[in-house]
């Protein structure tokens, strides 16, 4: 099994009895830092250790319009995070998009 079916199931386990598992954790901040960090290093070569939660994806990390769908696909199947077309839209520093990983997933 492999950590995206992991992680639906768990999700799906959580919906239908959270009481049950409520001490499942949640992903943390350190967490969804490291799963974006190694995404932009592998989508547009910036080492994973110069990514900081403060970085604007656009002028800080280089990342255009592509690069944040690549980005995007990336999270969606690592921690099964899935965004609106509005909430792309606000997604503007690093720090905005770990709070929806740790939120969410």
């Amino acid at each position: 099994m492999n950590i995206n079916t992991s992680a639906i199931k768990c999700r799906a386990l959580l919906a239908t009895s959270p009481s049950k598992f409520a001490t499942v954790p949640a992903v943390s901040p350190e967490t969804a830092l490291d799963e974006i960090a190694k995404l932009i290093e592998l989508i547009v070569g910036t080492p994973a250790s110069a990514v900081q939660p403060d970085q604007a994806f656009v002028a800080d990390l280089a990342v255009d319009s592509l690069s944040m769908v690549e980005l995007l696909e990336g999270l969606q199947n690592e921690v099964g995070l899935t965004l609106t077309p509005q909430e792309v839209a606000q997604v503007k520093r690093v720090s905005q998009l770990m709070r929806f990983i740790v939120e969410r997933c």
